[in-house]
């Protein structure tokens, strides 16, 4: 049971999709998918690409935005990885502390 807890939300981050062409966008937008995009088929974005999902999807892109280099899917997966152990570890040490060593002990501490 202690590993299904461990294994399931691994595998969800493990599994994150990257984005890919929308043909909403184009819709949208009226610009072609190379327009975004490196090849016809999505994929990579250009730097406009950036600049226009950073905008939050507002053509065209609205000055302001820094564009960055999309990270790797592996990176990604690290970091969110990470984001999930810290936040299990922040929540832990407070149950811990609230529930193990109850709110007495903190009052009978010292001065």
């Amino acid at each position: 049971m202690k590993s299904a807890l461990f294994t399931l939300p691994l595998v969800f981050v493990m599994t994150a999709i990257s984005a890919s062409a929308m043909p909403e966008y184009t819709e949208k937008t009226r610009q072609g998918c190379k327009t975004c995009h490196k090849t016809e088929d999505g994929g990579e974005l250009r730097d406009i690409g950036l600049e226009y999902s950073a905008s939050g999807y507002v053509w065209p892109p609205q000055g302001g935005y820094r564009a960055i280099a999309p990270l790797g899917k592996g990176l990604r997966s690290i970091i969110g990885f990470l984001h999930i152990m810290a936040g299990f570890m922040w929540f832990g040490a407070i149950l811990y502390v609230h529930i193990v060593l109850r709110p007495a002990y903190a009052w009978s501490a010292p001065l």
